[in-house]
């Protein structure tokens, strides 16, 4: 404000100028800032995807290992990073788009106070130490100016990724408690399969119809192959995925019917 203010002293045409160039870079950025939106949005979700992927492997490192899919998961890998670095870099041209026009505008503006203060120099209006004030003074504008676009920017990544993260908590529950649901009660630790059936998204039965009981203190024996659903019957019993069809009781209790929290504290 204060540099507006003295370059008003050297005349209407920098300051005009001045306050043009202030206003243009203000609404310029907010609006360039507006249209990398949806780059943003692209390059936060490829950058989800690649951590995501990251983690797991991390994580299943053993697995990974034991079931020789080294090569895939590089590969995977491999592609996330390519989907993420091209998402950044078309997000990063844009901004280095936006970022050359404002120092166009700054150059034209440094330009127009140099040519005025040049002129009022010549007719002895002004020293040098008026220039060299002057040109302190508009360093501090175009500072403040590049300075409001560059935290502009970082806001819409702040929202952006906050958005990301609001969305993840407002993905509603799949597996709840029933109404009026009841602690279970175990006497013995029946526990019956009955017709029980599940699949995953985008896969074909993984639990289909089984029909058991296992009776208290039995020891039993799943086999099966990789995928065949061994660890999803755990999975079921402790009620992390609802089933599809049939139900899962202990001691003649369907575990759909008691809380969750009672359920696995028993188990």
């Amino acid at each position: 404000l204060v540099a507006l203010v003295a370059l008003l002293f050297q005349g209407w045409v920098p300051f005009t100028v001045a306050i043009g160039y202030v206003l243009i870079g203000a609404v310029y950025a907010s609006r360039e800032t507006e249209r990398m939106r949806p780059f943003e949005e692209k390059k936060t979700d490829a950058r989800i995807q690649l951590t995501g992927h990251q983690s797991d492997v991390l994580t299943q490192g053993q697995t990974v290992t034991i079931f020789a899919s080294q090569a895939r998961e590089s590969r995977e890998l491999q592609k996330y990073a390519d989907r993420y670095q091209i998402a950044w870099t078309r997000r990063a041209l844009l901004f280095i788009r936006a970022n050359t026009v404002l120092i166009f505008g700054s150059v034209l503006f440094e330009a127009v106070v140099l040519v005025t203060l040049y002129s009022r120099w010549r007719a002895g209006l002004a020293t040098v130490g008026d220039v060299a004030l002057y040109q302190i003074l508009v360093g501090n504008v175009i500072q403040q100016v590049n300075g409001f676009a560059k935290r502009v920017n970082e806001i819409q990544d702040f929202v952006v990724n906050a958005e990301q993260g609001m969305k993840l908590l407002e993905v509603p529950e799949e597996v709840v408690d029933a109404p009026g649901a009841k602690k279970l009660h175990v006497t013995k630790g029946d526990i019956t399969f009955s017709d029980a059936r599940f699949s995953y998204k985008g896969r074909e039965g993984v639990v289909d119809g089984i029909s058991c009981v296992i009776k208290a203190g039995e020891r039993v024996a799943l086999v099966g192959r990789s995928g065949a659903g061994k660890s999803t019957l755990f999975k079921l019993l402790l009620r992390l995925y609802n089933l599809d069809a049939g139900q899962i009781l202990i001691d003649g209790q369907p575990i759909h019917r008691v809380t969750q929290k009672s359920l696995r504290e028993a188990i």
